[in-house]
């Protein structure tokens, strides 16, 4: 193995703490799709109209006063990044996105939180482990990363809501998901595996960003191959 030993920042950050709990192996030599399953479900419908039903007014949070945005704020900082160029989103409204939804809905979450995230020609989210912590009730009194380290209920996935186009892509580990074609899935082990993704293209592209809690309904759709499912 040829592990990375140069990717790390000089003071605290949130990619430092979850780069030492991930069990991903951080070589870039080795070619692999480790904790990625792709199209288990895969969507077919026209939701085109719904993307932009409603205005991209969203940001990704930046309150300082939490631990948890003060570490990844950091990065940004020591990368010298501004966090306007990460893209805007949208919160999926069951009375608006109504196709979306049912996409939303099919995948068997429990409290499945759904945004659809716009991301313009030029814009980038850098290089960075998640941290989920939609389900923590006191995301204030948040002082280590203990409870986003032990969380194994949490689910994370992206579903693609058009067509790919030239320059926009997603880099999962060391996977670079490009080509895809609107309803492909992707489900990721956000615990683990660090990503990104960019548009150095000339179109928007739109990907729907999706958090919820396992059931069985969940491991039964991940447990699928290529299920297709009309919306």
């Amino acid at each position: 193995m040829a592990q990375d030993k140069t990717h790390w920042f000089k003071s605290e950050t949130a990619w430092n703490y979850r780069r030492k709990q991930s069990e991903w192996h951080f070589d870039p030599t080795i070619k692999d799709m480790y904790g990625i399953k792709m199209n288990f479900l895969q969507f077919k419908g026209d939701w085109h109209n719904e993307i932009l039903a409603k205005p991209f007014d969203e940001s990704a949070p930046l309150d300082l006063s939490q631990y948890l945005q003060r570490l990844s704020v950091q990065e940004h900082i020591e990368l010298g990044v501004d966090t306007r160029v990460e893209g805007k989103r949208v919160s999926v409204d069951p009375d608006v996105h109504t196709k979306i939804f049912k996409i939303v809905e099919a995948f068997g979450l429990s409290q499945p939180y759904a945004q659809i995230i716009r991301q313009m020609p030029g814009e980038m989210f850098t290089y960075h482990i998640d941290k989920i912590c939609c389900a923590i009730d006191d995301r204030h009194g948040m002082t280590s990363m203990d409870a986003i380290k032990n969380d194994e209920d949490s689910v994370r996935l992206f579903v693609a809501l058009q067509d790919w186009c030239w320059g926009q892509y997603l880099l999962m580990g060391n996977y670079n998901w490009t080509q895809w074609k609107a309803g492909d899935v992707m489900w990721f082990r956000w615990q683990d595996l660090p990503h990104g993704s960019a548009n150095c293209g000339h179109k928007p592209r739109y990907f729907l960003k999706i958090t919820g809690k396992k059931t069985e309904a969940w491991e039964s759709n991940l447990a699928e191959n290529n299920k297709v499912i009309q919306v």
